[in-house]
């Protein structure tokens, strides 16, 4: 997420005034630097609409995207206003009808509506009463319906919610040759269900694949013949059906269409609007508690050239954790979005030779203060910054989880030769700064005032760190011997995150400089790095903290295939969204030439088609990825899949202008409530 390819947006109306400031005339914001050594890369905080190079100089106007929306601090907008008790009520008959759906399809129909209202949070425990028999074991109850469209939707939505359940469900409904029966194509509803499924299917599923085929080619023949209504229902799931759709942006569209049906239900409705008001309030505190602290740590205003993007940054985190349960997860790891992008800035915009480049990469490898005394001025403040905010949420996990993963979050393998008195040493480290912070934190407040605790968190780093080379030749414990095995496989499995986004934004540094063009696999497997994948889920991992476990821990070294699924998609629809532009730049390949180079291909139009082939090859593996015999914690899952839905979303404006271009979701996602 580090770096995406900024994508220019049709509208020019972002001004760049400051935070706070009134928003004037259209303006052209200065996100571009004049002063390039090396290719912008792409990832993830590069997201929002980015105008043109202009002729402003570095530094000028290079203020926060957020000051150019309509409201420029995020505040209380004018919506209903509730006391509680109209929400607790319309919640009590939201659990009787879930509790009294005992006819399958009424309570299919009940949860898909709900989930897509967006309120299914609220009602997990009902839900999942529901679903549960139809699960794995209870297969053979979906059988028994004789009808297309309950099958398929019980289907779809037991994928959705992490549920086991064989696609040989669908096996009645196909003939002695192996097709589809021809007499389904009647049942409009039926087909558009199975299609909605077949999005669910894995790369071994044939069966869905065909499904997939039969029902596309079926309803693009009967939209003419379609009600206006049920005709714009069809057309809009064969342009993004729903296993693809950003959670969020999906809950409003489907709150405004459901007030439009004639059977909707009043109080779920009601409910939905009601919800949706109140966790958009949320997401504009959110908002400005990453403003606060982007304000407060002041790092673009010492480096002028880093990009001065919160709003983009935090949109990232409301598609990947789009439930409000997820608060905390979303500001911390805008905030490291935030630091990633500024570190891309160094690479690729403000001019820095090869030979600083690699020094400064070196000098994060080593994770030491006094690796970065021999650095200029403006890599000093940058590597500060990093190391503050990691030791910041390293802190915060460690409070509320007990867990201490800065480890996972910033270090490398250094002492490959010696991996078992590295992880020994390493859990010294943690027991003492345990101590360290359980003994300082009372007076923290007195010794540093009100001010950032980043100095509070650099000396309890120091003290460790002093402590644990006193003791080294005192505790060399094997790490099978040792009680506290979780927390060190964690230290051994998850410690290369930053390094790696690093190490990765230099081999492109390289590959421009030597004018390399790597193959697509060798493009591919340092892109899904540099685009802040990999470096974003491990941060979600533990900072959601469900199902933090030894063999999960495990798990994430090496990489795990549905992080490589979900930032391959990532990085493709990037390239998709944004290689015109780059390519007119002069920036280093992307996939599209890369693939063209590769095959041979004739057209850029050819290319892009082999792409899109590519994003549903890797959607089928990564839908594979719940089923697997060990799979990780649900919520890492989802997370993985909404990285994927959402980058879509951010970019296929880009590829096909006919779709809604990002600022259009800022705003109706933040900005405008719902009536």
């Amino acid at each position: 997420m580090a770096c995406m390819r900024s994508i220019w947006s049709a509208s020019e109306s972002w001004a760049v005034s400051g935070v706070g400031s009134v928003v004037g005339a259209p303006r052209i914001a200065c996100s571009w630097r004049t002063t390039r050594n090396f290719p912008r890369r792409r990832c993830l905080c590069m997201t929002l609409p980015s105008p043109p190079i202009s002729k402003t100089t570095i530094g000028e106007n290079n203020d926060s995207l957020l000051a150019t929306l309509p409201h420029p601090q995020p505040q209380v907008f004018p919506s209903k206003v509730d006391d509680g008790t109209n929400v607790i009520e319309l919640e009590e008959r939201t659990q009787r009808a879930l509790r009294n759906a005992t006819e399958t399809t009424g309570a299919m129909k009940l949860i898909d509506t709900i989930q897509r209202l967006g309120i299914g949070y609220l009602f997990e425990e009902e839900i999942n009463e529901l679903l549960q028999p139809f699960s794995e074991t209870g297969a053979h109850l979906i059988v028994k319906e004789d009808d297309l469209f309950t099958t398929a939707l019980c289907f779809r939505l037991l994928r959705h919610n992490g549920y086991r359940i064989s696609s040989d469900v669908f096996q009645k409904f196909v003939d002695n040759d192996g097709k589809f029966k021809q007499s389904l194509r009647k049942d409009v509803e039926g087909m558009l269900s199975l299609y909605e499924a077949s999005y669910t299917g894995a790369e071994d599923e044939e069966i869905l694949r065909d499904a997939m085929e039969f029902t596309e080619a079926q309803l693009k023949q009967s939209i003419p013949l379609m009600a206006p209504r049920k005709s714009r229902n069809v057309s809009q799931a064969l342009e993004l059906p729903r296993h693809l759709r950003m959670e969020r942006l999906e809950t409003r569209r489907f709150i405004e269409e459901y007030s439009r049906e004639s059977d909707q239900s009043l109080h779920l409705l009601e409910l939905a609007k009601l919800d949706y008001n109140k966790v958009q309030s949320l997401h504009r505190a959110e908002l400005a508690e990453i403003t606060r602290w982007w304000k407060q740590l002041g790092l673009v205003e010492k480096l002028s050239f880093g990009r001065d993007r919160p709003l983009e940054c935090y949109l990232w985190t409301v598609g990947i954790l789009p439930e409000p349960k997820h608060s905390d997860c979303r500001i911390e790891l805008a905030k490291t979005i935030a630091i990633l992008l500024v570190l891309d800035d160094i690479f690729d915009s403000y001019g820095a030779s090869l030979d600083e480049l690699v020094f400064f990469t070196h000098s994060i490898q080593r994770w030491d203060l006094s690796a970065m005394e021999q650095l200029p001025q403006y890599m000093k403040i940058c590597y500060m910054a990093l190391f503050n905010t990691t030791n910041e949420i390293g802190y915060k996990i460690l409070k509320k989880h007990g867990w201490n993963v800065v480890p996972h979050l910033r270090r490398t393998s250094v002492q490959r030769h010696d991996d078992r008195q590295e992880e020994t040493n390493e859990y010294q480290a943690e027991q003492i700064s345990v101590k360290v912070f359980i003994r300082c934190e009372p007076i923290e407040a007195r010794l540093f005032g009100q001010g950032s605790p980043d100095w509070f968190f650099h000396l309890c780093d120091l003290i460790a760190e002093v402590e644990v080379r006193r003791s080294e030749k005192l505790q060399r414990r094997s790490r099978w011997c040792n009680p506290k095995s979780q927390e060190r496989l964690a230290v051994k499995s998850a410690k290369k995150k930053w390094i790696d986004m690093i190490e990765a934004f230099l081999v492109e540094a390289k590959w421009f400089n030597n004018g390399y063009v790597p193959n697509l696999e060798e493009y591919l497997q340092n892109g899904v790095t540099t685009a802040g994948s990999y470096m974003a889920l491990v941060h979600i991992f533990f900072l959601i903290g469900h199902g933090v476990t030894q063999q999960t821990v495990r798990m994430m070294d090496p990489y795990p295939n549905l992080f490589s699924c979900s930032g391959r998609i990532l990085r493709l629809w990037d390239d998709l969204g944004t290689a015109t532009d780059e390519q007119e730049r002069g920036d280093v390949a992307s996939s599209i030439d890369c693939l063209r180079r590769e095959k041979k291909l004739p057209s850029e139009g050819e290319a892009r088609s082999h792409v899109k082939q590519l994003i549903r090859r890797l959607w089928r593996e990564l839908n594979g990825e719940p089923m697997a015999p060990n799979p990780l914690p649900l919520p890492l899952i989802k997370a993985s899949f909404n990285m994927s839905r959402t980058s879509q979303i951010i970019y296929q404006h880009g590829d096909d202008d006919s779709f809604s271009t990002v600022d259009d979701c800022v705003r109706s996602l933040f900005f405008t409530p719902i009536g």
